[in-house]
């Protein structure tokens, strides 16, 4: 290969069908150096016919690896990962996204930049909805689903993408929760929160990695050596090829980190990376490789090892021998109806009632004569399928409001107002020309909602539809507050006031105010997908019972953020909410709180040894009763906390889950087992991970305040 061929290889252009002057870069690569890779080409008789400029045109007719974002869906749509994450159901989310994987396949995808496995403890930053939120130990179990889901049970194994964990490592820790700043973490954070879904990712097979965009410790992550090199190959094991997010090794140049472009490039391939994502329109910083080889700014060595990645992956994935996909059997594979049934499932799994004051859920069918539906989310399907869905894709959502019409047909009077409009955001979001909200006439909020509040008086009960817009959210979508954005607060205090029944329903993926509202009951449904109408009025009307857990601390305010549960004990820990002399901190709900229609008992804590070796399994059992009268879905968590040793450890942490049903009242003993793995971590007194002889408490419960307490033993 020219040196000009290896530096295509590392090369991945935008292609916009819409836009062809940006596409030329990327048109000229293809027909003569050849070119690693194309982002977001989804129409598969485009694919086909880049495909064959690249295999018959270019000298030496290597294929192409085509990569989107398929982050919870790409026809048939799923609830946002946070939503899924909520499901506390690992074998769940495997299953989506293997069905988003074979429908990505099917119209030739073959890499996914996906799963988001940043912690997320602020809940102010915007990309917080495609993470698994706070825990490390959440996200890992949804990271390893992920990835199996995706990539399946080998790398490159029919209907199945190459699975691209992001963003290596700690974007979501980026100060004030404000998207694209800087990170700063110590040792301990790096190790103990951040990396562990990673090694997850890894452990599971993942062929690719996405470097971040951002700066950590002051180094931008895209030419940051220690981190590419030294920690993810050599220390966390990974085998796979790393890609750098849009433009930024570009960027290194405006990070202020490199002299110009050739000088980026070179750094970044020296750090690690194997290929450069770039931005719309620009030239690829890799196009200057062959000049920095010339000048001895990179050993030919290092060129070749990724070119050699690239290969690799491109061989795994069969393109060399079937480079191209079946046009006829794509629709078979989007339109399969058992991708719909999915995601009405997973949206039903994920919700997460709040409240439920009185019982007022679920409705009695038989007692529900007449209901308003309410609010600018009930009918709007962009706003129920949510952020990273692209229209050329032709996804569809059933609304609230089409959801309720579907279930409830003509024995149900069902009246609808809109309510308000969302407002419009002070600085546009990145994608504003993808989410632009078609045209419509103006609305009159004041006199809307009056005629809201009347819908709502006249009716036996009023569903409102309230959250922030999926604009709102997502790359570009840091946010300094939690109200409901316009006058969605007034909207709902309004049909509150009516006296009649009401329930809010939540589009959001941070913890969202309602005021100081009485509505009777509060489910927060994410942004959750094709289904969400369907799975929305199935919750509503009893025909799915909820038991999502939230997989965050639902933060009292901005100004408390972060305020995570996993934190370590104070030297006066007492009073722990009250470090703000003017109001409590405490959560409104901690995390893994979430209700359901039935009720569940947690006793008889037993350990099967109360002393052990450190090398030895820890193995206890707890029984779980449903006391109720309906069979539904608990969600069981472990917590530990490390009562001394070579460093202090967080008050709590989750360390084992299970999601269970059972029938009305039945009773059964669950197992779990804790690995000396699960007990060790990661101390900066000793700079590497230890396992400390101590005493453990252990918590079972229904969320991060379980009271079900025992205590045990590491001897040794």
């Amino acid at each position: 290969m020219t040196p000009e061929e290896k530096a295509a290889q590392l090369t991945q252009y935008f292609y916009l069908q819409p836009i062809p002057a940006a596409n030329k870069p990327a048109l000229e690569a293809l027909r003569t150096t050849g070119l690693g890779s194309l982002l977001f080409v989804t129409d598969p008789a485009e694919v086909n016919r880049l495909q064959r400029i690249a295999v018959e045109q270019s000298r030496l007719k290597i294929p192409l690896l085509f990569g989107f974002d398929v982050i919870h869906g790409l026809r048939t749509i799923f609830p946002v990962p946070i939503g899924m994450a909520a499901s506390w159901d690992p074998a769940l989310v495997e299953a989506t996204q293997a069905v988003a994987a074979k429908e990505a396949r099917a119209v030739g995808v073959h890499w996914t930049f996906a799963p988001n496995v940043d912690i997320a403890r602020d809940p102010r930053w915007g990309r917080i909805v495609e993470t698994a939120g706070e825990d490390p130990y959440l996200t890992s179990a949804m990271a390893r689903a992920q990835v199996h889901g995706f990539q399946g049970p080998r790398l490159g194994a029919p209907g199945h993408v190459i699975a691209g964990p992001k963003h290596f490592a700690g974007y979501g820790a980026s100060l004030g929760g404000r998207d694209w700043d800087e990170v700063e973490l110590s040792d301990s954070d790096l190790w103990n929160v951040h990396l562990p879904p990673f090694q997850a990712a890894i452990n599971a097979g993942a062929g690719a990695m996405m470097a971040a965009y951002m700066h950590l410790n002051g180094v931008p992550a895209a030419a940051n050596r220690n981190l590419l090199t030294t920690i993810l190959r050599d220390k966390l094991g990974f085998k796979g090829f790393i890609g750098s997010d849009s433009g930024s090794v570009n960027k290194l140049v405006t990070q202020n980190l490199t002299r110009d472009t050739q000088d980026a490039a070179a750094r970044a391939i020296a750090a690690g990376l194997d290929i450069e994502m770039v931005d719309p329109g620009k030239l690829a910083a890799m196009s200057k490789l062959p000049a920095a080889m010339a000048a001895g700014q990179v050993p030919q060595a290092r060129v070749d090892e990724a070119v050699g990645r690239i290969l690799k992956a491109k061989l795994r994935m069969g393109l060399f021998e079937r480079p191209y996909i079946d046009e006829k059997a794509v629709e078979k594979t989007l339109n399969d109806p058992a991708h719909r049934r999915l995601a009405r499932i997973a949206a039903e799994r994920s919700a997460v009632l709040l409240r439920n004051e009185n019982g007022v859920l679920p409705f009695d069918k038989r007692r529900i004569k007449s209901l308003a539906v309410i609010g600018p989310m009930a009918a709007s399907a962009k706003d129920t399928l949510g952020p990273w869905v692209f229209e050329q894709n032709g996804a569809s959502a059933v609304t609230v409001l089409a959801g309720l019409q579907q279930k409830l047909g003509k024995k149900v009077r069902i009246s609808y107002s809109e309510g308000v409009r969302m407002p419009a955001r002070m600085f546009p979001s990145p994608s504003a020309t993808a989410d632009k909200v078609p045209e419509r006439p103006p609305l009159d909020e004041t006199t809307e909602i009056a005629r809201a509040a009347a819908l709502a008086r006249d009716a036996d009960a009023a569903v409102v539809v309230v959250g922030e817009a999926m604009n709102m959210i997502s790359e570009g979508g840091s946010r300094s507050s939690f109200t409901l954005p316009g006058r969605q607060q007034e909207l709902l205090d309004a049909v509150v006031a009516t006296g009649k029944p009401v329930v809010v329903v939540i589009f959001s993926a941070r913890p969202l105010h309602l005021g100081e509202t009485r509505a009777q009951a509060i489910l927060d449904a994410w942004y959750p997908g094709s289904e969400g109408g369907t799975a929305i009025a199935n919750l509503l009307f009893g025909d799915a019972v909820p038991a999502g857990k939230l997989p965050f601390s639902w933060t009292r305010s901005p100004a408390h953020a972060p305020n995570y549960y996993a934190q370590l004990i104070s030297h006066k820990p007492n009073p722990v909410n009250g470090r703000y002399w003017n109001e409590t901190s405490a959560p409104t709900y901690p995390f893994g709180y979430g209700l359901s229609y039935s009720t569940f008992e947690y006793t008889n804590l037993r350990l099967q040894q109360p002393s052990v070796p450190k090398s030895a399994l820890v193995v206890l059992n707890v029984d779980l009763k449903n006391l109720g009268d309906r069979t539904a879905d608990e969600v069981p968590q472990l917590y530990i906390h490390q009562r001394f040793g070579t460093s202090a450890r967080p008050a709590r942490e989750l360390k084992g889950f299970q999601r269970v049903t059972l029938k009305p009242g039945e009773t059964r003993s669950l197992r779990f087992v804790l690995s000396p793995d699960d007990l060790r971590y990661w101390s900066s007194a000793t700079n590497g991970w230890v396992n400390n002889a101590s005493a453990f408490d252990v918590w079972v419960g229904g969320n991060s305040e379980a009271t079900l307490h025992g205590i045990f033993e590491l001897t040794g």
